[in-house]
């Protein structure tokens, strides 16, 4: 085997023979068995004929240090162990490998990016699997929803692919490397890499393939990606699908359209860039969450897409959507669960949100990283509005250097580094171009405590180059600014809120403070945010309803998220 121990170490590098980031969907054989897909009643992608699940029992080993490894086959040819995937090496086999650590700022490792300690832990993956000729026949990929923190994968004993960005889908065609019957995957997954110093979350630290993961077999000639844009008129009476479809301009695509009765709202050829338009258009919102159905064929394929038709407007410090004011009453989730730790099945992240529904709850932050690529499609679903968080946070370096400049110089360092540009910025396409197609995303958060800089700057001018339909967000661009309001001098005060956000944001802010500076504040020309409020941890809820008569009586408040516990 051919191992390269400097990929997890360099800054360079970030994906080595992976697939270009695109919308997550699933080949079908039919428009009917598409349409179990991802329901409320659980997901059925499994039925379809050219989706292969890897998840399950996978032998697996475990070594203190993958530096130390000098001959990576004798180390697979000695595994004698079992492990679940999708699952956490610190929470299977009764803990025996290593075990979970919770930090909040500090980071795992000690703090000199983007160095990594000289001993990195890492778990071996092998799983055998059979493809029959006709899967064999077709090209065939490979999903990774979630490894943490990077790994390296090997096809029938050659090195195919390395990746990283833990929460993020990688995609690798292994077409050229498979053949009918016997196959072989081998994944080496490090604990850490120069990628963790981007992933200092508050929350518990746990390594493996956590999500699923699976093969596709795709016709020879494929649909790759598709951008299902909506406009809606200003008075709501119009509205459009623009479709940005990635294909070999040789391959002949069909579409058909439905409204969420079921009626045919269109059908017919699709080019690579196809505009239909629907008069009287049924609107999409929490309460009424209703989606048309569209369907792309392709050769032997068929492609699903619910299509949610809304419009976000900013206007007067007021968010709008379809013209209407509306408040965000939401929480902050970490997608994690309570034995699985970063595994969670389906069902739980059904759970979650029909608990939220039963609350009145209508708003979702995914602190502080993107969830399992499903989670958007069920607040489609069930009405639920995101916003959707770019796995990045370096709380840690804030604490790497002087204490009187921890909340500025210190925390700026890889925010503000153009070494970082490239790890920052694929964060940010990987986050949207997954989920660029669920009306529920309503806003692109450039992560979480990280600081300000010329990387956060590059991540919101991209997503308001390539989808301006959704607001751009960072706490940390108004947290960092805010001090200019407190000045008497109107040109101070103009330094006061963040220019490349679209809303402005903040973590646990006395009443009176967002009433006066913000709310009331002619300076500050967007609504407020509360990204995080009233702490659920132990007894520290409080004050929410001086909290809601102020988000009520201020329509510049546009509300904000409670903090859970910490995944």
């Amino acid at each position: 085997m051919n191992f390269d121990k400097t990929l997890y170490r360099s800054l360079a590098v970030q994906h080595i023979g992976c697939e270009a980031p695109r919308a997550y969907f699933i080949p079908y054989q039919s428009e009917n068995i598409s349409d179990g897909d991802i329901t409320l009643s659980g997901s059925g992608r499994e039925r379809s004929a050219y989706f292969k699940s890897l998840c399950g029992e996978w032998d697996f080993r475990w070594l203190p240090s993958v530096d130390r490894m000098t001959d990576p086959d004798a180390e697979f040819a000695a595994m004698d162990e079992k492990i679940t995937v999708p699952g956490c090496w610190q929470v299977e086999n009764g803990m025996k490998y290593d075990v979970p650590q919770y930090t909040n700022i500090n980071y795992p490792i000690p703090c000199d990016p983007p160095h990594i300690p000289d001993d990195v832990p890492c778990g071996l993956y092998r799983r055998f699997f059979t493809l029959t000729p006709e899967q064999a026949g077709k090209r065939v990929y490979i999903s990774f929803e979630g490894v943490d923190s990077a790994f390296y994968l090997y096809v029938n004993g050659e090195f195919k692919a390395y990746s990283q960005v833990s929460h993020c889908t990688t995609e690798v065609e292994i077409t050229d490397l498979v053949t009918a019957g016997r196959n072989e995957i081998r994944v080496i997954v490090t604990k850490w890499c120069d990628g963790t110093y981007l992933e200092d979350q508050d929350m518990w630290r746990m390594s493996g393939i956590f999500r699923e993961t699976f093969l596709l077999f795709r016709d020879a000639e494929h649909i790759k990606d598709v951008f299902v844009r909506t406009e809606v008129s200003e008075d709501l009476s119009e509205a459009s699908l623009k479709l940005e479809i990635d294909k070999p301009e040789t391959l002949p695509v069909s579409l058909r359209l439905t409204a969420p009765d079921g009626t045919v709202i269109c059908e017919g050829a699709a080019d690579c860039r196809t505009v239909i338009g629907i008069s009287s258009p049924i609107l999409w919102n929490d309460e009424r969450p209703e989606l048309y159905t569209l369907y792309l064929h392709a050769g032997n394929e068929v492609l699903r897409f619910p299509v949610g038709l809304r419009r976000i407007d900013v206007k007067n410090k007021t968010v709008l959507l379809n013209g209407r004011k509306f408040k965000a009453k939401g929480v902050d989730r970490h997608d994690s669960h309570p034995i699985l730790g970063h595994t969670v099945p389906f069902d739980h992240m059904l759970r979650d949100l029909l608990i939220m529904k039963a609350n009145n709850i209508n708003t979702v932050r995914t602190s502080h990283y993107p969830n399992d690529p499903r989670f958007a499609a069920l607040c489609d679903l069930r009405g639920i509005y995101v916003c959707d968080e770019a796995d990045i946070e370096t709380h840690g370096i804030q604490v790497c250097g002087p204490r009187e400049t921890m909340y500025t110089t210190n925390w700026d360092c890889l925010t503000d580094n153009p070494d970082w540009t490239a790890a920052y910025l694929d964060r940010a396409e990987r986050l949207l171009e997954r989920d660029k197609n669920h009306p529920s995303v309503i806003m692109l958060s450039v992560g979480n405590e990280s600081g300000i800089g010329m990387n956060h700057r590059l991540m919101s001018d991209y997503f308001r180059r390539r989808d301006p339909s959704r607001l751009v967000h960072s706490e940390d661009g108004t947290r960092r600014v805010q001090e200019y309001l407190h000045s008497d001098d109107p040109a101070e005060q103009e330094k006061g809120w963040c220019r490349y956000a679209d809303i402005q944001s903040l973590m646990y802010p006395p009443v009176d403070e967002i009433v006066k500076y913000y709310a009331e504040n002619p300076v500050v020309p967007q609504p407020l945010f509360l990204c995080e409020y009233s702490h659920a941890m132990g007894n520290g809820p409080g004050d929410l309803e001086k909290y809601w008569k102020a988000f009520y009586e201020h329509d510049a408040l546009f509300g904000g998220c409670v903090s859970p516990t910490e995944g």
